[in-house]
């Protein structure tokens, strides 16, 4: 499945879901935007980290600390 078709794929299981969920109760609501939430902010700290990670890789090449091939394979 390409991306464009996954995408659409996700779209309307949230449509879907979102119109669901206008009809739930309050308490229900509450409940799934808080999962929501925490999956978003999960998210964001997976990104910051990844980026540090990341960050920390291109100082380390730049100060001529490891060669290009080590920083592909993962070694530090």
């Amino acid at each position: 499945m390409d991306f464009l078709a996954h995408d659409q794929q996700c779209w309307k299981g949230a449509k879907k879901r979102d119109q669901a969920q206008r009809h739930a109760p309050a308490r229900v609501r509450a409940r799934l935007q808080a999962k929501h939430d925490a999956h978003v902010l999960a998210s964001i700290s997976a990104m910051g980290d990844i980026l540090g990670r990341m960050r920390a890789r291109l100082d380390a090449l730049r100060l001529g600390k490891f060669k290009s091939v080590e920083l592909v394979s993962g070694g530090a």
